[in-house]
């Protein structure tokens, strides 16, 4: 079996999300549906490796058993099913737990794999933040609710979202984007990321605009987080 489309696999620590500072074998996809201003991955080129070969290289990498999972990324790495339906049960066969880091757009595709993750980090793209011309709020809607469904009685934190924060971010948008979480369950966690200024972005978030974006959420969610890319301020991938 060939696994199409691989553009790394590397260990290093979680920098996003809930689970900063875990340590975990990444096996990152290239290619994206959505193109966010603030995309950090650039143009990641892309080979073909055999089902053996990557499996294999994820276990030497977690020679000492110490990776809290193994995280799922690209570019979007559901675009990719036809590959995570072969290597993800190959990994769960192992023991492994699977970790998947999505732009939250593709629920087709998320139908086809949803059974062997473990943990679904779940980005709502901002549309005035992200640089892009189309909302996809009903994408998001339907992705999550999928998703929550899915994952209903598991710990809280399985599922959780991040929103990449950006200044002059339009207050209407990330008002909807919490409106939308809370009228599925308020009882997700949500992460609000500032941006890493890189490429099409320069300024950095004040903290104020945080503080106000982070009350907005909190006064409609049980769980609102404001956790930076950790990984930019310790230098690694």
């Amino acid at each position: 079996m060939k696994i199409k489309h691989v553009a790394e696999i590397f260990s290093s620590f979680q920098g996003e999300g809930l689970f900063v500072g875990e340590r975990q074998v990444f096996v990152r996809f290239a290619k994206c549906n959505l193109r966010c201003r603030y995309c950090d991955t650039g143009v990641l080129t892309s080979k073909t490796v055999s089902l053996d070969r990557l499996v294999k290289r994820i276990r030497a990498l977690d020679k000492n058993k110490i990776c809290h999972s193994i995280a799922i990324t690209g570019g979007e790495p559901l675009i990719h099913t036809d590959g995570l339906k072969s290597l993800l049960p190959a990994l769960k066969g192992l023991g492994y737990r699977i970790y998947l880091e999505t732009n939250g757009t593709l629920v087709s595709k998320l139908k086809e794999v949803i059974g062997f993750l473990d943990y679904i980090s779940m980005d709502i793209k901002l549309p005035s933040a992200a640089g892009l011309t189309k909302a996809l709020w009903a994408e998001h809607r339907l992705f999550l609710k999928t998703a929550n469904g899915c994952f209903r009685g598991k710990n809280r934190g399985d599922l959780f979202v991040k929103a990449v924060i950006t200044a002059g971010l339009r207050p209407a948008e990330f008002k909807k984007a919490v409106d939308i979480i809370r009228g599925i369950n308020k009882n997700i966690p949500v992460v609000l990321q500032p941006v890493t200024p890189l490429g099409g972005v320069k300024e950095k978030v004040k903290e104020e605009e945080m503080v106000r974006l982070f009350k907005i959420a909190k006064k409609e969610l049980r769980q609102v987080l404001v956790i930076p890319q950790t990984h930019k301020i310790l230098g690694v991938k």
